[in-house]
């Protein structure tokens, strides 16, 4: 049961900006006296805050930036802190923990969360001088969802100039903008390649009798 909350926390720290998500562990999971139903632990406090929780509070460990600046559980994992930046949407998930961004001696720090991002949504990416994109199907390309051309952030002084994914990345968009608004130097001078024209086709070669196929991402 207690992982169920342990979800449902989960989900309120995306929806607030959370880039790297603390861990939760269980702290009582016991049937309240009198009743039939398991008891779920309730979320950690801020420190110096009591657990209004009726069956204990979720214990809470490790570090991670929200909107505010960086949450950072106390050692006991009891309860969390929240270290403000100098304005909201200032700190960064950095290779060593989140770290709040506030000059251009920051600028390596927001590049670095900003190729980690790219690592893990994983889309197609067009960087500046690079050539454009062949031609055909893109049959391990989901379509409609991921077959979606859009800007990249070579404007901002980083060298990505189109991204072929389900759209937009908004943190992606926070980063580059994060770059800009601290005056870090370019990564390279804007070269890029035209826009890709990508659209959902019918695939005939993977169609069965009179089949169209599937739709499949092409690029023309």
């Amino acid at each position: 049961m207690c992982s169920a909350l342990k979800r449902m926390w989960r989900g309120t720290a995306t929806a607030a900006g959370v880039i790297a998500l603390l861990a939760f562990s269980p702290a009582s999971c016991s049937a309240p006296t009198g009743s039939t139903f398991a008891c779920e632990c309730g979320a950690p406090p801020r420190c110096g805050e009591p657990c209004a929780a009726s069956c204990g509070c979720c214990e809470i460990y490790g570090s991670s930036c929200s909107p505010q600046g960086i949450v950072r559980a106390n050692p006991t994992g009891t309860c969390y802190d929240v270290i403000p930046c100098s304005s909201p949407d200032r700190c960064v998930d950095a290779a060593g923990g989140p770290v709040c961004v506030e000059s251009a001696s920051d600028c390596d720090a927001v590049r670095s969360a900003y190729e980690a991002r790219l690592a893990w949504t994983k889309p197609i990416t067009l960087r500046t001088s690079s050539p454009p994109l062949p031609t055909g199907l893109y049959r391990d390309i989901e379509c409609p969802g991921s077959c979606t051309v859009s800007a990249g952030h070579c404007k901002e002084g980083l060298d990505t100039c189109w991204f072929l994914s389900s759209g937009p990345d908004p943190e992606l968009g926070r980063l580059a903008a994060l770059f800009s608004a601290l005056g870090c130097p370019p990564v390279t001078t804007c070269d890029c390649p035209p826009a890709p024209q990508a659209g959902c086709e019918f695939d005939a070669s993977g169609a069965a009798g009179s089949s169209r196929g599937p739709l499949t991402c092409t690029i023309r």
